[in-house]
């Protein structure tokens, strides 16, 4: 379920591959045409994504079914003139337990992209999209109950770096 979940993030973020899964902010190597640019003697742009979904439970969970909450973002470079183009892809994950009828996740996307220099010709944008389930736990056995995915970005300027750039979400399920 998680992975086809997955697959359907990928899929609507325009053919854009998102992969994995991950307990803790994880970051991947850059995806280009252009593996010299990824070496580039350019100073990394930093800052972190700070998700708060605040989670409105309107299906009936037992109490202490386990709330995932996943932050998947994509940041692109691209150069039309020289045509070059770089591409990381950053997941976490954060969880909550149900307790009544709202619940309140919070996930920190940490990044550090080589970006090409503004100027005429480039674009440095990121995209986000997020995934929440819902399990209930009886035992040892884990039931995947319900689970909503959205964007919460769509081609946005990278802030400059060393910014906290923070997103409310607010979710129902």
């Amino acid at each position: 379920m998680r992975i086809f979940t997955l697959a359907a993030v990928g899929a609507l973020a325009l053919g854009l591959a998102f992969a994995g899964s991950a307990s803790s902010a994880a970051q991947s190597a850059p995806d280009g045409d252009n593996e010299a640019l990824a070496n580039a003697a350019v100073a990394p742009t930093t800052g972190t994504l700070a998700l708060t979904f605040n989670i409105k439970l309107s299906s009936t969970y037992p109490t202490g079914s386990i709330i995932s909450c996943l932050g998947i973002v994509e940041a692109i470079t691209q150069n039309v003139t020289n045509g070059t183009t770089n591409r990381w892809t950053e997941l976490a994950a954060g969880s909550s337990t149900v307790s009544g009828t709202t619940a309140t996740c919070t996930v920190s996307i940490p990044y550090s992209w080589n970006l090409q220099p503004a100027g005429t010709g480039v674009t440095n944008l990121y995209l986000g999209a997020y995934d929440l389930s819902v399990a209930d736990i009886s035992g040892k056995t884990v039931l995947a109950n319900r689970t909503s995915t959205s964007f919460f970005a769509h081609n946005l300027p990278i802030a400059v770096t060393g910014t906290v750039t923070k997103y409310t979400l607010n979710v129902t399920i």
